[in-house]
């Protein structure tokens, strides 16, 4: 049952991703000839689409943000054991 729901996560994460890539490409390309042709709305439609965007990833870093620094790894009770003999190595 996991197995099913880590792989529809993990088509919905690349799902996304190539909706990103796809959208910054699609960007990249238009974006010339629409300013050259001077559309007004190709430049409109791509930064409202694009704030949202940067809007969307502001919110999930206030809501979950990333985790700074290494996590410390507690020794085990063998390391503790053997780090309190008289100085000899196991």
């Amino acid at each position: 049952m996991h197995a099913l729901l880590d792989l529809q996560l993990a088509h919905l994460i690349l799902a996304v991703h190539l909706g990103v890539i796809v959208f910054n490409v699609a960007g990249l390309v238009g974006m010339p000839p629409g300013a050259w042709r001077r559309v007004r709305r190709v430049r409109g439609c791509f930064a409202v689409i694009y704030r949202a965007v940067g809007n969307y990833t502001l919110a999930l870093w206030w809501w979950g943000p990333p985790r700074c620094g290494r996590v410390r790894v507690q020794p085990s009770s063998k390391a503790i054991a053997a780090s309190s003999t008289s100085g000899q190595s196991p």
